[in-house]
């Protein structure tokens, strides 16, 4: 996860950055999920910091 919050987008870049799956390959299938948790994750949380700026402001 580290190396994915840090910039490797792609399995390759994750491979190349941690060394998975360049033996076996077992971890190949981990590795596509852990991608795809961050990725949902990014959407969720731009999605929420875009519906916070749309509340409107309480001027009371």
């Amino acid at each position: 996860m580290k190396a994915i919050e840090a910039g490797a987008d792609t399995f390759e870049k994750v491979s190349a950055k941690t060394y998975a799956c360049q033996g076996a390959g077992c971890c190949e299938r981990l590795i596509y999920r852990l991608l795809e948790f961050h990725q949902a994750h990014q959407k969720e949380q731009a999605s929420s910091d875009a519906d916070e700026q749309t509340l409107p402001v309480d001027k009371a």
